[in-house]
């Protein structure tokens, strides 16, 4: 990895671990919203074998943590304070969240504790929870942005268009569009409307539309929709 502290006019190598073996990265993000105080410090990377890396002093020492998943993360988004989206392989999602090292972790979830080794957070430690997640389809994720509304949309290989509500219906909306195209990225135009773009270029997506593709018996549009509920 490299990295850059004056807007790019030199660049030196970055080693997220001790390891001779670096970890292959995929992936790396920070904190969209600009007005909260730890924005400008956090930075986030994700890469094969499920590992996920945090850093909270602009990237001069860095946190490996073992999520319990052991395919690749291509990419991840900061969805609240001390939570991320973790954006699998095969329609799967990772919900990383630190909790308090002083409470109690829920059963039944992948727990992981990791510990600062030098720096200003030296022997630091923090703990995180993870949720396993699914879309309902054996799609890959590619790219994910989050909603004025608070929702998380994601674009993925195969034509799969995902929008995942995590506070208020609890639940995962996935398209399967019927042009099976691969989107590496995704911007919002409307409440559930997007612009799209990858295999073949840029196009418009509506998850009304595909909705209403999928229920219509007369319809010869290929287009499928999947709805799974969040536990």
């Amino acid at each position: 990895s490299l990295r850059t502290v004056n807007g790019g006019d030199s660049w030196d190598y970055l080693f997220l671990t001790d390891d001779e073996f670096q970890p292959h990265l995929n992936y790396t993000y920070g904190d969209q919203q600009a007005w909260r105080k730890s924005s400008k410090d956090e930075g986030y990377a994700v890469g094969e074998l499920g590992k996920y890396y945090v850093s909270d002093d602009q990237g001069q020492n860095w946190l490996e943590i073992d999520t319990g998943y052991f395919g690749s993360f291509w990419s991840g988004i900061k969805v609240d304070n001390g939570q991320s989206l973790l954006l699998g392989m095969s329609g799967k999602l990772t919900l990383a969240t630190l909790i308090d090292r002083n409470e109690d972790p829920p059963v039944g979830k992948e727990v992981y504790i990791a510990c600062y080794e030098s720096g200003l957070y030296e022997d630091d430690c923090k703990v995180y929870v993870f949720d396993n997640l699914f879309i309902g389809a054996k799609n890959s994720m590619t790219s994910a942005i989050i909603l004025d509304d608070g929702r998380i949309a994601i674009s993925g290989n195969g034509g799969a268009i995902t929008v995942v509500d995590l506070h208020k219906k609890k639940e995962i909306q996935t398209c399967i569009r019927a042009d099976r195209l691969s989107n590496t990225s995704i911007i919002q135009l409307a409440s559930d409307e997007f612009l799209i773009a990858g295999e073949r270029g840029i196009r418009k997506h509506s998850m009304r539309e595909c909705l209403e593709n999928f229920n219509n018996t007369e319809s010869n549009s290929q287009d499928s929709y999947i709805t799974v509920s969040i536990n």
